[in-house]
């Protein structure tokens, strides 16, 4: 391994999993790395790490490295611009050293599906294939022990923000609904920000997106190698069997065009379609997204804590048929919730509130549903399994992030499951 950063003194941004592997990726090549964390005192670093700006000798720094969720109005990214110090962000870190095929994806909603579906299609051909980035393993976490997989990479806004090095040899933007406007003010802004993917596509690459990405965003449409990934479940359904098609007629039309982006990809890369189609039976699901996790005197709980923007919570109550009660809430993106209202007339029968978007939720709701706020999950858990009845379903989809309450959707997720799981005997 060469040394490449030899000597250089790098101070690392955000010490969470992304911040911890660019410090061994690091110091591997020679660098001499300190860390920068808002919450410092709480945890057990791999290097010094600063938690004040004024611990920090900027004049001695070469670069700063920055995890993905960091904004550039955090005062170490600043006071790095002032002094005129490159900022590098993780994704850009790593894919300067990237020499494997490499796919990647981005969209609102669905990322890590599709992402886990292409990468299950390949390896079930045979053709060995790695999820890496948003979906929770940093590139430079994986890239010393890679061979020849396939990279199938899920990039937020805000890692194509700082991805600069073209290393895309297949590039699939799924949709685009808001989200994330607490950071972008405007879906224009954010829109621009996915379009960047553009610029990491190799000269020969393909770019496959949804029709109506040209049809509504066409002026940040610049690649000339663009494919429309909509209508590939259908030609894939055209020729199997009849009895498989039958097993797909009810599935609902975001999931379809996730299937449909997962086989464009897969038959880019040379899967079969009898590969393709044990591949589709065999995938399952990721955790915390209509979850199921158990039933309580006839109330079924779902998990879908992932749902953190107005499409997912859509997505997610139109599945549904029964009667539902909502738990929601937790940190503003600044979005409209009452695009909810709609979707949940006739259908959801009471709505309880956490986190910091509970008043806000509060007041856009009370006039047309039974709402309730709560202090924690629990008590939303106990009040909506209190009010419920026999054959309703009790769903977890906050329409807001986890961090004012949660360290992650997941923690979120595993607690509302833990809780759940603790329900037990009549209601009272």
């Amino acid at each position: 391994m060469t040394k490449k950063y030899q000597n250089q003194q790098i101070l690392v941004l955000g010490m969470g999993l992304s911040g911890c592997a660019m410090v061994s990726f690091l110091s591997k090549r020679g660098a001499i790395v300190t860390g920068f964390d808002d919450g410092a005192g709480n945890k057990n670093f791999p290097c010094k790490v600063y938690s004040s700006i004024n611990q920090v000798n900027f004049k001695e720094i070469s670069s700063v490295v920055y995890s993905p969720g960091i904004k550039s109005s955090h005062p170490v990214f600043q006071a790095a611009l002032k002094e005129s110090i490159p900022l590098v962000g993780e994704i850009e870190l790593g894919a300067r050293e990237i020499k494997n095929p490499c796919i990647a994806v981005t969209g609102t909603n669905g990322k890590s599906t599709v992402v886990s579906l292409i990468t299950h299609l390949l390896n079930t051909a045979n053709k060995p294939a790695l999820s890496l980035g948003n979906i929770g393993i940093p590139i430079t976490s994986a890239i010393d022990n890679l061979t020849d997989e396939i990279l199938v990479l899920e990039l937020s806004s805000y890692q194509l923000e700082a991805l600069k090095t073209p290393c895309i040899d297949l590039g699939l933007f799924l949709n685009l609904t808001p989200d994330h406007l607490d950071r972008y003010q405007t879906m224009e802004r954010y829109a621009e920000a996915k379009f960047l993917m553009q610029k990491a596509l190799k000269s020969k690459a393909s770019f496959f997106i949804e029709k109506s990405l040209q049809a509504n965003w066409s002026k940040f449409l610049q690649f000339k190698s663009v494919y429309f990934f909509n209508d590939f479940l259908d030609h894939f359904l055209d020729e199997i069997d009849e009895k498989i098609k039958e097993s797909f007629k009810y599935i609902s039309p975001f999931e379809k065009l996730n299937f449909s982006a997962a086989i464009a990809v897969s038959k880019s890369f040379g899967v079969t379609n009898k590969d393709i189609l044990h591949g589709l039976k065999s995938f399952n699901n990721l955790p915390h997204r209509c979850e199921f996790v158990k039933s309580v005197k006839q109330v079924k709980f779902y998990n879908d804590s992932k749902a953190t923007n107005i499409e997912s919570v859509i997505k997610a109550v139109t599945s549904f048929r029964e009667p539902l009660i909502m738990i929601m809430g937790g940190e503003d993106k600044e979005l409209d919730f009452s695009l909810l209202v709609p979707y949940f007339m006739n259908k959801v029968k009471k709505i309880c509130l956490i986190g910091e978007s509970r008043s806000k939720m509060y007041q856009l709701f009370s006039p047309h549903f039974n709402v309730e706020e709560c202090i924690c999950l629990e008590d939303a858990i106990k009040l909506a399994y209190q009010n419920s009845q026999p054959n309703d379903t009790v769903l977890l989809s906050p329409a807001a992030s986890s961090f004012d309450m949660f360290q992650n959707f997941e923690h979120r997720g595993n607690e509302f499951k833990k809780i759940v799981n603790q329900l037990e005997g009549e209601r009272v």
